[in-house]
Order: C-alpha cells, then sequence, then structure tokens
C-alpha cells in the first residue's frame, strides 16, 4: 500500500485536523489504504490525544430492555445507545443463555458480564468479542479499566471466599482478586484468553456503590465495620502495576452518610461529592495528588431546584473551552447539564426510554 499522492504534501497538523473530524467507524475504514494512515490512526500519541479530546465531547447513553425468556431458556437484553440529545446511535440485540449480573464501561466499550461469558461491544464500529466469566468464589465487584503504557484493557474481579473460623464459631470470608487482560489491538479478538490470580485483597469494597476508572487507576470505597468520615479510606487498583494501594479521604470532607457519598472523574481527575443529606449544596472535592493524598474542594453546586430523591450524577462532558459540565439525570427521562465554570444549569429534552433502563453513560476516550 503507498500513500495518495495528493495527501503526501499536506502538512501533519492539517491532516490531523481532516482525520479528527470522521466518526471512528469511518476512520476504521480508512486504516487500510496505506500504512503510514494505518500507523497515524492507530498508534500516533499525538493524533489518539487530538481524536480523544474531540470526541468524548459528545458521550452515549446506555438503556436496555430485557426481552421475556425464550421455551428454550435463553434471554434477550437490547441495548440502545443514544447521544444526550436523543438521538439513537444504535440498536443492538443480543442472547444470553445465563442472567447478566453487571454492565460497565471504559473508553467507549461496553461490557455485560453474566454467569457464562464477558461480552464486549462497542456501538461506534459495531463490533463484538467474548471473553470468558470467572466462577471462583462470589462475585464482589467487577471493574473495567485501561493500562494506557501498556495498551492493554484489564478486567478485575473481587470476589469472596468463605472459610471456616474455629476461634469464631463461624465462617468469615476472605476477598481475593484476579484480573484478565486483552491487548487494545486485539480487544476483538476472540482469542483464548486466562484469568490471573493475585492472591488475596487487604480490604472488602462497597459492592453497592459504583467503581470509577481515572488514568489508569480502579477506585473503590473500602467497606468500614461503621462509617467515619475521618478514617474512611479508597482502595485503588494500578494497572500498570498490577497492584493495590490506599487513598484517605479528605480531611475536611463533612458528609456523615455513605448513601450521599459519590465518586466520578473529571478532567483525568478522581473527585468526591460532597453533600449532607438534608442541604442543597453539594461541593465537589478534587484529587490532585495522588501519592501525598492532596484533595482540594474545588467546585460548588446549588441543587435547591433538583429532586434531591430522585437524581443521579452521570458523568463529567468535557467542552472546547472552560470545565466542561456534569450532565444529571433528573427521575425517569429528564437530564439536565450543569455549567460548572457558570454555575448553571441547562434542560435537554426528554428521551422516549419506556420500558428500558439507563444503565450508565459511555466517554470515548479515543478509540479508533
Amino acid at each position: 500500500m503507498e500513500q495518495p499522492s495528493g495527501l503526501s504534501c499536506l502538512p501533519r497538523e492539517l491532516l490531523f485536523d481532516i482525520f479528527s473530524r470522521f466518526p471512528a467507524k469511518e476512520l476504521c475504514q480508512m486504516t487500510g489504504v496505506c500504512k503510514k494512515w494505518l500507523s497515524l490512526l492507530t498508534s500516533d500519541p499525538e493524533f489518539v490525544s487530538i481524536y480523544h479530546h474531540k470526541h468524548k465531547l459528545n458521550p452515549l447513553l446506555l438503556h436496555t430492555r430485557i426481552v421475556p425468556s425464550q421455551n428454550d431458556g435463553t434471554s434477550s437484553i437490547d441495548l440502545s445507545f443514544y447521544y444526550v440529545d436523543g438521538t439513537l446511535q444504535r440498536h443492538f440485540t443480543t442472547n444470553f443463555d445465563r442472567k447478566i449480573i453487571s454492565i460497565i464501561s471504559c473508553r467507549g466499550i461496553a461490557c455485560l458480564v453474566c454467569l457464562s461469558n464477558i461480552f464486549l461491544y462497542d456501538p461506534v464500529i459495531d463490533r463484538s468479542s467474548y471473553l470468558p466469566y470467572s466462577y471462583s468464589g462470589s462475585t464482589v465487584s467487577i471493574a473495567l479499566g485501561y493500562a494506557p503504557l501498556r495498551r492493554e484493557f484489564t478486567i478485575i474481579h473481587l470476589y469472596e471466599v468463605e472459610k471456616f473460623d474455629n476461634y469464631h464459631y463461624g465462617a468469615l470470608k476472605d476477598v481475593f482478586c484476579e484480573i484478565l487482560t486483552k491487548p487494545s489491538g486485539e480487544i476483538w479478538s476472540n482469542s483464548c484468553v486466562v484469568w490471573k490470580l493475585l492472591g488475596k485483597c487487604q480490604f472488602d469494597v462497597l459492592s453497592r456503590k459504583s467503581y470509577v476508572y481515572v488514568d489508569g487507576c480502579v477506585y473503590w470505597l473500602i467497606a468500614e465495620r461503621k462509617f467515619n468520615p475521618d478514617c474512611i479510606r479508597i482502595l485503588v487498583f494500578d494497572l500498570e502495576k498490577e497492584s493495590f494501594g490506599v487513598v484517605c479521604f479528605p480531611r475536611f470532607y463533612s458528609n456523615r452518610s455513605v448513601e450521599c457519598v459519590g465518586m466520578l472523574e473529571m478532567r483525568e481527575k478522581l473527585c468526591l461529592t460532597d453533600r449532607l443529606p438534608w442541604e442543597t449544596t453539594m461541593d465537589i472535592w478534587v484529587l490532585e495528588n495522588r501519592k501525598n493524598n492532596v484533595w482540594i474542594k474545588k467546585y460548588s453546586m446549588d441543587l435547591a431546584h433538583i429532586d434531591l430523591h430522585d437524581f443521579k450524577i452521570l458523568g463529567h462532558v468535557p467542552s472546547e473551552g472552560g470545565e466542561g459540565e456534569i450532565l444529571i439525570k433528573i427521575g425517569s427521562h429528564s437530564f439536565v447539564y450543569y455549567d460548572i465554570e457558570n454555575c448553571n444549569f441547562r434542560s435537554l429534552d426528554k428521551i422516549n426510554m419506556q420500558g428500558q433502563d439507563l444503565q450508565l453513560l459511555l466517554n470515548r476516550k479515543g478509540r479508533v
């Protein structure tokens, strides 16, 4: 394959600008034109960064609908991917022979976990693959992350194993960790992969609270016997080092109810939401330095006009300039953006999701 002569004389910056305007599906087709395009579109870190910035500004919402089981015992699930303006991007139906136990995502890839296998799907390029499910113990949490230096996707499986304790005259539970890795270049191949046991995990995690993936690390809230903001901690798994660590809460974090604690990713930083149950103001703490446990209370949101009993922060959506916006779901069908810089809300049209459950927000992180 030779590069077309018409584009050979174009400056590198202009090529970046041209290619970054294409949707990912069309961009994938262009990788077969010539070797130089293949290298630029899939391996050039500068282009991937530019594409990442442009296309993560328009995330997708994943909605699901369970189709009643058929006579053969299998069940179907409809996956509908909407842009936040209500435009349907992709509709997909798949069959599973076992119940789905978790739906997660990373870098625009949806991951559906059932008791027989793990299904990966990219709604933009319409590609999918299967990975083996692990039958080790009782699942506590399953997370999906990406190691940028290794260029690998990693599934982290935390599970419990009961053991009998003669001293306490009963069964105790230990938490173990195993991982499954797949190079990003082979993510859609059904090649054989095996789970790797990392050993016993020092802490249990709050399985009812969602994990957060931020720049090569996965974070969970550690389950404490008694919630105390002065000593509560966050468990972190470094995907590059394949090792665990601990992050402490901000020193002056005011929340006294674990149900009001939330984590999210904003501008490649881990953030904590801080709101007392009876107050309408919510502060957002940003972890500026994980190594030295440096937190900064950077934002404050006035939620006086929102039903605090039925709202959910879906995630942060960057903007071309400024701090970006926070996408919030209110009730069953309504969505609003909160402008962090100007401290105001703007409503979005209702998305017709009758009979469907909103699962998650998919931010596209430079996948081409």
